[in-house]
């Protein structure tokens, strides 16, 4: 469930800040920071502090985020921050856009379209030209897989080393 949000609190009088990412669970808590100062910030009503929620997503992707922001800044060492270490890494985001940007070059290069090699940005016609027979075979391998886990909507297509080489 994508409901973790990454947020980070700002004290507004002295400019320190927490970073910080939250689990949704059943027993609710209010954060898992350690840093007595920042304890007492948030336990005092009088505090003026800004709430940023930077992002939602899946634990392990806001893992992510947070281990970035704060390596970024490297929070753990910097008097800016209440944090006392920088996370942990979780993983990478998908990058939808970047999938779809695959799919459609496989299925130019499936449709053997090279008027269309100058707005690939990913894969090219050039990239296969120098490639052994072996590599070939292995993109080609890679083409066809990609083209099935990205379920186009036509039946995927194993290119042929001979389709690979022409033009």
């Amino acid at each position: 469930m994508n409901v973790n949000p990454v947020y980070e609190f700002e004290d507004m009088d002295n400019h320190r800040r927490y970073i910080g990412m939250h689990k949704a669970m059943e027993k609710p808590y209010w954060t898992s920071a350690t840093d007595k100062d920042f304890q007492k910030v948030l336990m005092n009503p009088d505090s003026n502090l800004k709430l940023t929620i930077h992002k939602w997503g899946s634990v392990q992707e806001m893992k992510q985020l947070e281990y970035e922001m704060l390596t970024k800044v490297d929070a753990a060492k910097h008097k800016g921050y209440y944090n006392k270490h920088n996370g942990h890494p979780g993983v990478k985001e998908i990058d939808y856009d970047k999938i779809a940007q695959l799919r459609n070059e496989l299925d130019f290069i499936r449709d053997n379209r090279h008027d269309k090699v100058n707005e690939f940005q990913i894969i090219g016609f050039e990239y296969l030209s120098d490639k052994s027979p072996a590599d070939k075979l292995c993109l080609s391998s890679y083409a066809f897989l990609s083209s099935y886990v990205l379920m186009s909507s036509t039946a995927p297509t194993i290119f042929s080393l001979k389709s690979l080489e022409s033009k």
